[in-house]
């Protein structure tokens, strides 16, 4: 059996996380939480109807 520390650093997670892909992920799960927070407190966009579906669009995209 292995340690924990071990499996930590063996993880795909941890090998591949300076790839782009993290990258892309890591942006467009941002993208998606500040396009939440616009439309609840209403910030720029965020008032607008056609701004609505963005944050889901964003979020499916991050898998």
């Amino acid at each position: 059996m292995r340690s924990g520390a071990q499996w930590a650093l063996e993880n795909q997670t941890h090998i591949y996380m300076q790839g782009w892909f993290h990258y892309a992920k890591l942006y467009a799960a941002t993208a998606g939480c500040i396009g939440f927070m616009m439309i609840k407190y209403k910030w720029g966009v965020g008032a607008k109807h056609w701004f609505k579906p963005f944050p889901f669009i964003r979020q499916d995209n991050v898998p």
